[in-house]
């Protein structure tokens, strides 16, 4: 939201940056509704503290609904227009900008609406509105479930679950809507890709490793704590034993043994 922001005070558009943020589990609620120019700190903080995981999913209502409500704020701009400007930005839609981004983070279980629904939705809203859709997923496969409603394959990004790659997710989010925001490609790259979905590090474990080491025979097994240790002193691969020259011994075969 703060980027949005910034843009919308940068850009200053004659018509308005208008910006919904929604939230979603077993109800939908809209946390900000107006210009992107007038987001105070208090939204900032009330928006943050709105991004939690909660029990249920109602992903396919409020996708469809915040769709619905883009529609008839871009329907209430055109309509103020003269006519001979409608019939230009109906020609030409990118001069009126349409960017909806959505995030799950698992598969829908409280929706009335299904994935077919939400499909149609999304592809009325790109042909009819030229809109830009981004899809980010957590715990469920990104690029299947957002083909599945409607979403581009290249607007479809996986995100971590864990508190670094999912913010890491929003903020790459952020920027490729404002690349869509001033025409330019919004679709994910690689590294954007691999940067929304890495992990964090786990902390050092304090339990001892029984595993064998790394100079064992293969498929060795230690049945105890003491046998492991004693392996690390005494290397499982001995080393191979050196040749030791003897003195030569004749036998006299010809006459018989002396008494």
């Amino acid at each position: 939201m703060k980027d949005h922001r910034n843009l919308a005070n940068k850009m200053n558009p004659e018509r308005g940056y208008f910006l919904e943020y929604t939230t979603f589990d077993d109800k939908s609620e809209t946390f900000y509704d107006d210009d992107a120019r007038k987001i105070t700190d208090r939204d900032l903080t009330i928006a943050r503290s709105a991004m939690v995981p909660r029990g249920c999913t109602k992903f396919y209502d409020t996708a469809i609904g915040c769709v619905s409500r883009q529609q008839k704020r871009v329907d209430a701009v055109l309509h103020s227009l003269p006519r001979k400007l409608q019939d230009l930005i109906y020609e030409k839609s990118h001069l009126v900008t349409s960017i909806f981004a959505t995030f799950t983070d698992g598969l829908d279980n409280a929706s009335i609406a299904d994935a077919s629904a939400l499909n149609r939705s999304i592809q009325r809203h790109k042909a009819n509105y030229g809109a830009t859709c981004l899809f980010l997923a957590a715990n469920i496969d990104a690029s299947s479930t957002g083909a599945t409603c409607g979403f581009d394959e290249g607007l479809c990004m996986q995100m971590g679950s864990d508190r670094v790659s999912s913010a890491e997710a929003l903020k790459i989010c952020s920027g490729a809507m404002l690349r869509a925001a001033t025409q330019q490609a919004p679709e994910f790259t690689r590294l954007e890709r691999q940067r929304s979905n890495q992990r964090a590090p786990s902390a050092p474990s304090t339990q001892p490793n029984l595993s064998p080491p790394a100079n064992s025979a293969p498929g060795l097994i230690f049945g105890s704590r003491r046998a492991y240790y004693n392996s690390l002193r005494t290397p499982a691969v001995q080393p191979a034993p050196r040749l030791v020259r003897q003195n030569k011994v004749y036998f006299n075969l010809r006459s018989p043994p002396s008494n």
